[in-house]
């Protein structure tokens, strides 16, 4: 290309256009986040390769490109194919190439999207001073640093990583279009290959890293881990995730049918006879803190490290009060009475209820051989994963030293965001240990951590729980 990136976006009237665009799309009542980048994006492509015919153009972009970005094309223009081909008849190549390059996606900032600013993509380029380099941009988002970036030195090879499939396509197509060199994948920034060596590294990193452990082996992403203290900040019970709907409260404060999540657990311990009870606090300590005064028996333990550290972290702060069988739990976890029952009813050192069924990627993964939980992580891979634990287990005496010496080797080893399942991987990895799955069998559970998953809970909540916490929870 002749004419530089930079040249293009100051000569043409690239936000100029991209209003043109959106207001002809808004005619037709397209609503979609992307819409006007897709629509500029298949006007270039007409245009490039000379189609004028609808039918023509639908067949190019079908038999051109993946099935993940006709998915998106299709998606976001919807029935406006005839419009791309308006588009591409009233500006040049030029103007609609810098346009697609340039075009203003501000992301949707309540799943955590935002484009680079212009100023830090800048001064990473500065500092970086890439020449004939391979160039890791992890988080890649839009594609805005790789952009500069392949500007400056288009020798380069560039490999990026985006988590979100629209978003990813926008860095591809954006990328692509100026540079052969550059490959972009859908995937975790923590769940790339160890195998990979770059030269440079950039990461404009997401606000929801926080599994340190999922790092492994691979130094450069190590490397970004230790010099960015807010990646070591975990959510610690705030339940940011759920926006409005915990405000200004621990996400245990959650309420369901006017009573709060961990009332709900405290009810389901009570019904069973079990009131020795010992709840890690954090977040908005105070308000747990006086809620559990109502109860006799329960002990509020706070960990004062709770921005810090995970699930891990709390049960190392409160296993010294453990002394006996005991029932673990999440506060933001939910079940069946008839889950509960059948764990008590187990006979077994360690017992873990799994929901088997076939899991997303943030989902507590099990692997399991003959009802023996043989692994646990939220890094195994869903294709070979049997289910989902579900957040409660129950714990017997005869191993409780085990389970504490566990969880102080993992501290010890700064595992800091790690889960609460650490401690049991690494028992069935280094004791060879057995812990016993139960199945779930279709009966309600569930975890609250999006807006999604409230919704449904509110919706699919036992009856029978909801009559428990009734007979058992005190105002």
């Amino acid at each position: 290309m002749n004419t530089s990136i930079k040249e293009l976006k100051e000569s043409l009237k690239v936000e100029e256009i991209s209003w043109n665009i959106l207001n002809r799309i808004r005619e037709f009542g397209n609503a979609s986040m992307y819409g006007g980048f897709c629509l500029a994006y298949v006007a270039y492509v007409s245009l490039k390769n000379k189609i004028t015919d609808i039918n023509q153009l639908k067949e190019y972009v079908e038999l051109t490109f993946s099935p993940e970005r006709v998915s998106f094309i299709k998606e976001n223009i919807g029935n406006l194919w005839n419009v791309a081909i308006e588009i591409s008849e009233e500006y040049s190549e030029a103007a609609l190439l810098a346009t697609v390059l340039w075009w203003q996606l501000q992301g949707n900032r309540f799943m955590g999207e935002c484009e680079t600013p212009q100023s830090v993509v800048k001064l990473a380029n500065e500092i970086l001073q890439i020449s004939n380099d391979k160039v890791a941009d992890f988080c890649s988002g839009i594609g805005s640093f790789l952009v500069r970036a392949i500007e400056k030195s288009p020798e380069s090879q560039f490999y990026g990583t985006e988590i979100m499939r629209d978003v990813k396509e926008v860095s591809a197509i954006r990328t692509e279009l100026i540079s052969d060199r550059v490959k972009i994948e859908q995937k975790s920034v923590l769940n790339i290959n160890d195998n990979l060596m770059f030269d440079k590294i950039f990461c404009d990193y997401p606000w929801g890293i926080k599994a340190k452990d999922s790092i492994g082996s691979n130094e450069a992403l190590q490397v970004i881990y230790d010099v960015i203290p807010e990646v070591q900040k975990v959510a610690a019970g705030k339940g940011s995730r759920l926006g409005n709907i915990t405000q200004d409260k621990p996400k245990s404060f959650v309420e369901i049918n006017g009573i709060k999540l961990l009332e709900y657990n405290i009810a389901m311990l009570h019904e069973y006879g079990i009131k020795d009870i010992v709840v890690v606090t954090g977040y908005k300590t105070e308000k747990i803190e006086q809620l559990c005064k109502n109860y006799e028996g329960i002990r509020c333990v706070f960990n004062p490290f709770y921005e810090s550290v995970n699930v891990l972290g709390s049960f190392y702060i409160g296993q010294s009060y453990i002394n006996d069988d005991f029932i673990y739990m999440h506060a933001d976890t939910l079940c069946s009475p008839v889950i509960f029952k059948k764990l008590l009813n187990k006979k077994a050192d360690m017992v873990l209820p799994i929901d088997f069924k076939i899991c997303d990627e943030e989902a507590m993964k099990v692997r399991v051989v003959d009802d023996i939980v043989i692994d646990i992580s939220k890094k195994i891979e869903y294709s070979i994963s049997d289910g989902e634990f579900i957040g409660i287990a129950k714990i017997s005496k005869n191993v409780l030293s085990d389970v504490k010496n566990a969880t102080k080797i993992l501290m010890q080893n700064k595992k800091f965001d790690s889960y609460f399942e650490a401690t049991i991987k690494y028992m069935i990895e280094n004791q060879k240990f057995k812990p016993v799955a139960i199945a779930t069998e279709g009966e309600f559970w569930g975890e609250i951590d999006f807006v999604e998953d409230y919704n449904r809970v509110c919706v699919e909540i036992s009856k029978e729980l909801i009559e428990i916490a009734g007979r058992n929870i005190k105002c």
